[in-house]
């Protein structure tokens, strides 16, 4: 009888005990601890595809995978470096143990806006070429001491004819059907600087994109890709004796998706009943609906994760 009364008054202990344990703060189960991690993970991936979407080419996610392909020769995907950002604030969860959904999420959506915090951004340089002061436009100093008189106040033709090495000169052709913004992304590998420059190109007309290029030992060694209405040229070869003049770039052969679409001409005639004597460029989205191209918020995010960078 003795035995069953003390059984009986032992039962109630281990039952507190066990409650006691279950409200302790810093116990969560198995199941819950899933859960927070999941939320975690949830909190991660929607700051990143604000910060992709939110601030393009100042995104933390386009700017540390630009670093490592340029640093580290790690020509990856933007995906690769979303996702490790993404499993980055799923493990911070063992460090900060997050004990419900809504703090494992703001652990996960911490991670990537301490990086955007902390990421320096500033924009690309142009690249053009060094031009001489203004008191130094009608006459060239030689290495001699000597200065000879100019005819002409065109400096940029002058250094071309004297043979300046330090430069890589890029035609590009408009041969589309509209007038269109180009923007050339180019990469000195002798002075490790990326350049961009951008510029408005009248169909069927040539605008030439100059850079300054180091030259080692007389030559140039870079690369370039052409952006045009949201689509990306594969990487092309800029390397040779300086100056590097590159063969006259097509529009259609840099992204070859335009010569095989088809001229949507409803959305053609739509961009010419906006335009005067002097036709405006068209926009991105104008030039994917002439040319028959996906539109929208996926069609973009999946054209910057999935893009591979070299530099």
């Amino acid at each position: 009888m003795s035995d069953t009364q003390e059984t009986s008054a032992q039962a109630p202990v281990k039952e507190k005990k066990k409650s006691n344990q279950e409200s302790r703060p810093g116990s969560v189960s198995p199941v819950t601890m899933m859960t927070v991690y999941l939320c975690a993970a949830i909190g991660g991936t929607i700051t990143a595809i604000a910060d992709i979407v939110q601030k393009e080419q100042a995104s933390a996610v386009l700017k540390m995978t630009s670093v490592s392909a340029r640093h580290l020769d790690l020509a990856v995907p933007p995906l690769y470096v979303f996702a490790i950002v993404v499993v980055l604030g799923v493990l911070l969860c063992f460090v900060f143990q997050p004990n419900n959904r809504r703090a494992g999420f703001a652990v996960g959506a911490g991670v990537i806006a301490s990086i955007m915090t902390v990421t320096p951004y500033q924009p690309l340089k142009s690249g053009l070429p060094t031009a001489p002061d203004s008191s130094q436009e009608d006459s060239l100093n030689l290495p001699t001491n000597k200065t000879i008189q100019l005819a002409s106040s065109d400096i940029g033709g002058l250094m071309l004819a004297m043979d300046i090495v330090d430069l890589a000169i890029v035609p590009v052709k408009n041969d589309l059907a509209i007038p269109v913004e180009v923007k050339v992304s180019f990469f000195d590998r002798n002075a490790r600087r990326p350049y961009e420059q951008v510029q408005a190109i009248a169909a069927g007309q040539t605008a030439v994109f100059e850079f300054s290029a180091k030259a080692a030992k007389g030559q140039v060694n870079g690369e370039l890709f052409i952006q045009v209405g949201g689509e990306r040229s594969s990487y092309v070869s800029v390397s040779g004796s300086g100056p590097y003049r590159s063969n006259t770039l097509l529009l259609t052969k840099a992204v070859p998706s335009f010569a095989q679409s088809q001229i949507n001409k409803d959305a053609l005639n739509s961009y010419s009943t906006t335009t005067t004597r002097a036709p405006r460029p068209a926009s991105d989205s104008e030039v994917r609906q002439i040319y028959n191209k996906p539109t929208g918020f996926f069609n973009s995010l999946q054209q910057k994760l999935l893009t591979p960078k070299k530099w």
